[in-house]
């Protein structure tokens, strides 16, 4: 169902599509469909919490692979959660998704969706300590606090190109390598 979704939802729209349509497209009932989603809204958040699981998936293979240096690292991780999947989503579900998030943050699949931003920030504050760790950031440095800062930095880079550029795909670009590279500057230098 899954699946059916997010291909109809990319080509067809987000609001041209029905429930109705996806379960007979992905040949249940639309009783079956409703009994996994209440609403088009928690389809949709399944189908991001896939997404986010796809990336956290990589994040684990930047966590265990050899670290260079830290921006890189940070991008690495970066690209990980915010840059397109072949056939992923696309701007139109992301602003439904994040609207929908917000509106309902007390459905199951909006807990699941906060579940999985907290993996995210925990992923990053995973990637501060091995970079501590490994002398690419001082032992001063709140773990924490530096995570926070690169995942809202990722993710008002990526809201802000999502919101103005309804047909496009995110990709880590110039300016959030360059905002990576000033963050770690920062970091290292303790200001």
């Amino acid at each position: 169902m899954l699946n059916t979704a997010m291909l109809m939802f990319r080509n067809y729209g987000y609001e041209a599509v029905k429930l109705e349509e996806i379960a007979q497209e992905a040949g249940v009932s639309a009783g079956t469909i409703y009994g996994y989603f209440k609403t088009k809204n928690d389809l949709l958040l399944a189908v991001v919490v896939d997404d986010f699981e796809i990336g956290l998936s990589y994040g684990n293979e930047v966590l265990e692979a050899p670290v260079r240096n830290a921006k890189t690292a940070i991008s690495q991780l970066t690209k990980c959660h915010f840059s397109y999947r072949n056939d992923g989503l696309t701007s139109e579900m992301w602003r439904f998704a994040v609207a929908a998030f917000l509106a309902f943050p007390d459905s199951p699949f909006s807990k699941k969706y906060e579940a999985c931003l907290l993996k995210i920030r925990r992923q990053y504050v995973l990637l501060v300590q091995k970079l501590k760790k490994h002398g690419h950031l001082p032992d001063t440095l709140c773990e924490e606090q530096a995570a926070k800062v690169l995942d809202s930095i990722a993710t008002m880079a990526f809201l802000d190109y999502i919101r103005k550029k309804p047909d496009a795909t995110f990709e880590i670009g110039p300016q959030l390598e360059e905002m990576n590279a000033r963050l770690v500057g920062w970091m290292q230098n303790g200001a």
